[in-house]
């Protein structure tokens, strides 16, 4: 719909909507005193009947379509004759309001929020702005991978290679940065746009066609030899000038993906490279554990090897079998002597 035909943007609605409100408000003051509902007896019934008008006008304000804001105009005005009548003093009214407040929800009489000033809401904004920390500078996805002293933790995670609607990326961690999100939805909202272009292009080609046939026609009844509408040159007509149009629109779809395609084998092979430099990585830290986890420890004290100690070990073995034995002969006498039958 074009901004002059939009409702809440027209002087004479915004103009005719606020006369209405205020005349129900102006209305509301006068009324009678109201009996509350048991379950709304907290509260004022006039305030609740001023939040249940602010929240019906607060909801339809956004309504473009006539075919729904003239129901609604409707059953305003036929809210204020009714809070005429309630003003002049007509009981059954009286009555009706009494059982539409006991019949509202406390959603649609619930109070509206107060306003933010533009004062409280540009100081909320440099607030933000203030206590957001600038974004480190990361390396860029060309310079990898990285060396391993540059890694933080000192080890090499492989970076995952995904596509965001045709898009690569290339993951190396979570979560998914806001920047990174934001460039995402940029591409993406520019090719939806191009591709619009290009619908509308192509479905304007069968108008073109047929104000060029008028225009043929026009020549032939004037007897012209096409005036400014040169023959082979690009422009010589409607149909031609919107399939140069055409074609611009998919040269840059085509090059869009071309550099999709470029990008996507440049990051695959950094995910190549990371995974090789990762699997290189770790057999040296499995070397280093298997060189740690050589050496034994028997009786909280380190031997070394047998096989490469050339027999230090098998002395240690021998010495410690032969004090065995020495405890066993040394045992033998004690338990004779302690035997009663001797």
């Amino acid at each position: 719909m074009p901004p002059h035909l939009i409702p809440h943007l027209s002087p004479s609605h915004r103009h005719t909507t606020l006369t209405l409100y205020r005349a129900l408000l102006h209305q509301l003051r006068h009324l009678p005193p109201i009996s509350p509902s048991p379950s709304q007896s907290h509260a004022n019934p006039k305030d609740l009947l001023k939040n249940l008008i602010h929240s019906r006008f607060h909801s339809a304000r956004h309504i473009v379509s006539p075919h729904f804001l003239q129901p609604r105009f409707l059953l305003a005005y036929e809210a204020l004759d009714h809070l005429d009548a309630a003003v002049a003093g007509d009981s059954q009214i009286l009555r009706e309001i009494e059982d539409l407040l006991s019949r509202c929800s406390l959603t649609s009489t619930r109070p509206p929020l107060p306003r933010l000033s533009a004062r409280t809401h540009a100081a909320r904004k440099s607030a933000r702005l203030a206590s957001s920390l600038p974004l480190p500078k990361l390396p860029s996805w060309t310079n990898r991978p990285l060396p391993l002293e540059r890694i933080k933790g000192g080890r090499r995670r492989v970076p995952v290679l995904f596509t965001a609607n045709h898009i690569p990326v290339l993951r190396f961690s979570k979560p998914q940065p806001s920047s990174l999100s934001g460039y995402l939805t940029s591409r993406i909202r520019q090719r939806q746009n191009r591709q619009d272009l290009l619908a509308k292009l192509t479905s304007d080609i069968t108008v073109a066609r047929g104000e060029d046939e008028w225009d043929g026609r026009l020549r032939d009844f004037a007897g012209l030899d096409g005036g400014m509408w040169r023959e082979g040159s690009p422009e010589a007509s409607w149909t031609g000038a919107l399939i140069e149009e055409v074609k611009v629109v998919k040269a840059k779809l085509a090059r869009e993906r071309k550099v999709n395609q470029e990008v996507g084998r440049a990051m695959q092979g950094v995910v190549d490279r990371e995974g090789e430099l990762a699997e290189m990585e770790a057999g040296e830290r499995g070397k280093r554990l298997v060189g740690k986890a050589g050496r034994r420890r028997v009786g909280g004290r380190a031997l070394p090897n047998t096989e490469e100690d050339g027999g230090v070990g098998r002395k240690t073995k021998d010495s410690m079998a032969s004090s065995a034995s020495t405890r066993k002969t040394t045992c033998r006498p004690l338990a004779g002597r302690m035997n009663p039958t001797d």
